[in-house]
């Protein structure tokens, strides 16, 4: 499609094929996933995908159970309420394709220069093989990266958006990012819940919830993290340190120092 100028488009995608499967593509894992993976396809040159759903599949986002049909409960992707006369449900893969609304808001340009470093450190060892994601590309060891780093710069280059995904683990995960050039005070959000195969309503983004009429309840939560300016020898670079826990995506946003427009 490059090659041909003419842009390349994913028509239909999901987390599992044939309607998803209850218990993984309604749970918070499958919203990591859509962030993930939308992220992927966008450092590939993508320029738009198209999440695939139905009345009443484990995948989809908006589920209607009063229009479930009897041979998508025997393949078991229904979700547990489907069958039942009761109004359209938000579920969990919702938020990450919330998640992703917020973060390409604006339409950010991605950075696939290396502008932003993201290191995971190693937690109960002392082996000193930490796991690194450079923009634009894995950098990971043998074992797949415990988390995965995207930036977007927004605004003219007035602002800049960094997405992290929890890849796998359990715990809270300190995670370094070290940015080229100065940038001030950042605001970090997260996409979170008890574990890994959390559903609705135990996920929260930014502290807050989804209605089931898809409205943000609750009062936004964001944490401030400080930056550590860095000396000449790291060519002006700025670092961040902050804890991911299991089970979540971050978006970090900070603006440089001395931008008026900021």
């Amino acid at each position: 499609a490059k090659s041909r100028r003419v842009s390349f488009r994913l028509e239909e995608t999901n987390t599992l094929a044939i309607q998803g499967l209850a218990g993984a593509s309604d749970t918070l894992a499958a919203a990591l996933y859509y962030i993930d993976f939308s992220m992927t396809v966008m450092q590939a040159g993508v320029s738009g995908l198209n999440f695939h759903d139905s009345w009443c599949s484990a995948y989809s986002p908006i589920v209607f159970p009063s229009l479930c049909l009897p041979r998508f409960a025997e393949l078991g992707s229904c979700p547990d309420m489907c069958g039942e006369d009761v109004p359209p449900m938000i579920t969990a893969p919702f938020y990450g394709m919330l998640f992703v609304q917020t973060a390409v808001a604006g339409l950010p340009a991605m950075l696939l220069d290396g502008t932003v470093l993201v290191e995971a450190q190693p937690i109960g060892d002392d082996n000193g093989d930490n796991e690194r994601d450079a923009q634009g590309g894995n950098g990971s060891t043998a074992e797949l990266p415990r988390v995965k780093g995207y930036s977007f710069v927004a605004h003219g280059k007035h602002e800049l958006r960094i997405v992290l995904v929890r890849k796998n683990g359990d715990g809270p995960l300190p995670v370094v990012l070290e940015v080229q050039g100065s940038y001030g005070q950042g605001d970090l959000i997260l996409l979170t819940g008890p574990s890994w195969t959390s559903k609705m309503p135990d996920i929260t983004f930014g502290g807050q919830t989804v209605s089931q009429d898809g409205e943000l309840e609750g009062i936004r939560a964001s944490q401030l993290i400080e930056p550590e300016e860095l000396g000449k020898e790291e060519s002006s670079a700025t670092r961040y340190t902050l804890i991911l826990p299991a089970a979540s995506a971050a978006m970090l946003t900070v603006f440089p120092i001395g931008d008026t427009q900021a």
